[in-house]
């Protein structure tokens, strides 16, 4: 598996994911609650020493201390990986019952990402911390979502290097009809000179569909070119049915193989 991750050229990791990072559990390396094999810190250092690739770290400020997650960066960086990017949550913006409760606006989320963006810098002084913006539906009727973006900016504006984003096209879209929205919401939020990150994308349509890979491509092509971004991460190597590798990590699948085509390009 490491050979293989290693062949498609990653220069970023994200740890420890997407929606896991508020379930996750660090010291014991799993998803609290899951029975699955354990992934502890020192997995980091493997994955580092077999790709040479960065690492970005996303840290839980829904469910943990300021205190734990410095604890666990530290335990990163004794392991010899640097500590150079920081994303503030994931996807906190959604609907699910445990984030609205923690932030019912993004005025809340801008107010604890300050605190966090202002103690991880006196710690990591080196490392560019980014804040959550959402850019999934530009005619949405929801409030939350609608205002999250401009409450977020006006109050971390002072206090953090980029923002991210994540954009995928949705089952039933395109790329251009999933492009264009996106423009629409990044265009009405004024991040000025801020830099973009793109910490997943992805096609969520069926695989077997025959304009999957070519959507995903032109997706990736769009996004490597859109302005102010400056890091770009695809979802996902191995987990899903949407891997770049089976499961047991031996052979490329499709998609792998058009991500194997791209790094032979760069």
């Amino acid at each position: 598996m490491l050979k293989n991750i290693k062949s498609l050229k990653p220069e970023m990791i994200r740890y420890p994911g997407g929606t896991i990072t508020h379930s996750w559990d660090w010291v014991n390396g799993i998803k609290i609650g899951s029975s699955t094999i354990p992934h502890p810190i020192q997995d980091i250092k493997t994955m580092a020493d077999a790709t040479s690739a960065k690492f970005i770290f996303v840290v839980d400020i829904v469910n943990k201390t300021i205190e734990d997650q410095i604890l666990m960066l530290n335990s990163i960086k004794n392991l010899g990986i640097p500590i150079n990017y920081i994303e503030l949550g994931n996807e906190l913006y959604g609907q699910d019952n445990e984030y609205v409760t923690a932030f019912p606006t993004g005025t809340e989320y801008a107010l604890k990402a300050t605190i966090w963006a202002i103690k991880l810098k006196e710690v990591f002084p080196n490392a560019k911390i980014a804040a959550l913006l959402q850019c999934r539906n530009s005619n949405s009727t929801n409030t939350r979502l609608n205002q999250w973006n401009g409450l977020v900016v006006s109050g971390t504006n002072s206090s953090v290097d980029a923002y991210t984003y994540h954009i995928y096209i949705p089952v039933g879209g395109n790329c251009k009809a999933r492009t264009n929205e996106f423009e629409t919401v990044a265009n009405a939020t004024n991040t000025s000179n801020k830099e973009l990150w793109i910490t997943e994308y992805g096609n969520q349509n069926d695989k077997t569909d025959i304009n999957y890979l070519p959507a995903l491509d032109s997706l990736a092509n769009y996004i490597e070119s859109y302005p102010k971004v400056t890091l770009v991460l695809n979802h996902l190597i191995v987990g899903d049915n949407k891997n770049k590798l089976t499961s047991d990590g031996i052979t490329f699948t499709s998609e792998g193989n058009l991500f194997l085509n791209r790094a032979s390009k760069r």
